[in-house]
């Protein structure tokens, strides 16, 4: 993504698949993202993890730290708590998956009370 000659960034949605012609989309909903400044591109590795809802950089030097922007569903019907949960499921994966290798901030809209 490029949105500035200084930044880049990563980011995703739940309707980027939607089938219907981006001019005539609803308002989106469950994106997120990450932007860094130009000046940091060589430190920085976007990582293809997680959801539609879920977007993973890798911060590179003396020590590792993955950042993770997240947009969790809200619980609401059954259907949106089973979303929740799988977000949830997916995120427990990945701190799994990088906890003995990086330090891990998870930020974003979590949608209920932690």
């Amino acid at each position: 993504m490029n949105s500035h000659q200084n930044i880049y960034g990563i980011g995703k949605a739940v309707d980027d698949k939607d089938p219907i012609n981006p001019t005539n989309l609803p308002r989106g909903y469950g994106g997120t993202g990450i932007l860094w400044r130009k000046d940091l591109d060589n430190f920085i590795n976007p990582l293809d993890i997680g959801n539609d809802r879920i977007c993973c950089v890798e911060l590179l030097g003396s020590s590792k730290l993955l950042l993770v922007s997240v947009y969790l569903p809200c619980k609401g019907t059954p259907s949106d708590s089973l979303e929740f949960y799988n977000c949830i499921d997916q995120l427990h994966e990945i701190v799994q998956s990088y906890s003995d290798s990086h330090s891990i901030i998870i930020g974003g809209d979590f949608n209920d009370n932690i």
